[in-house]
């Protein structure tokens, strides 16, 4: 999985420097969250795709016999 690119400058900006740390942090933590959540929806887009394709296998075995 790719990390995007700002993410990798908020850890660079947030370790060097302590003054600004908590504003980087924070965007560091928004986009990390951000995309878990990005992750999580895809599951359960994933897990929804596959009980329609197996009501359409079902369907398709019913039909055929």
């Amino acid at each position: 999985m790719s990390v995007p690119r700002h993410v990798y400058v908020t850890r660079g900006i947030s370790s060097t420097s302590g003054f600004f740390m908590p504003s980087f942090q924070f965007t560091f933590m928004f986009s990390y969250s951000f995309h878990v959540i990005i992750i999580c929806v895809n599951i359960v887009l994933f897990q929804y795709d596959f009980c329609l394709l197996l009501i359409v296998m079902r369907r398709k075995e019913i039909d055929s016999s």
